[in-house]
């Protein structure tokens, strides 16, 4: 084994540092093959993410009076949801037709805030939310109970 790899605290099984030192560098062929219906699922789950990071925004912008933040967050979940591809639910047409009703409850949302009227957007901001509940409400697996 090479002098440098030993004194750096690097094993010959360790993936080697990237050369900017911004941490580990792998070949293509070295990262695990993940099939396409795990590679959509992971995707679900990102854009779930990203949806409650901009309600979060949203609810943070209505604590505020800040309705173009209100606006922009709520433009931001549309086009999160125009991504979703729910093919890999074995629910996909409702799950569909949820994500539909979503978009138009954000599209409201965002357009109510740009009108500049605080409480209207509170209310819609709570229909976005039902759509939320409603989708998982219906779509989660039976006897779910939380993480």
């Amino acid at each position: 084994m090479p002098a440098d790899l030993t004194s750096s605290g690097i094993s010959p099984d360790q993936p080697a540092p990237s050369p900017d030192g911004a941490g580990t560098r792998r070949s293509p062929a070295a990262a695990p093959m993940v099939p396409p219906q795990d590679t959509a699922r992971l995707h679900l789950q990102v854009l779930m993410r990203r949806k409650v990071d901009q309600a979060e925004l949203i609810l943070r912008g209505l604590a505020e009076g800040d309705l173009n933040s209100v606006q922009k967050a709520a433009d931001e979940l549309v086009q999160i949801a125009a991504q979703a591809n729910w093919s890999v639910n074995p629910r996909a047409n409702l799950a569909t037709q949820y994500e539909a009703e979503f978009q138009q409850r954000a599209a409201l949302l965002a357009n109510i805030a740009r009108s500049g009227d605080l409480h209207a957007s509170y209310y819609q901001f709570l229909q976005v939310i039902f759509a939320c509940f409603n989708c998982h409400d219906q779509l989660r697996p039976a006897g779910y109970q939380g993480r």
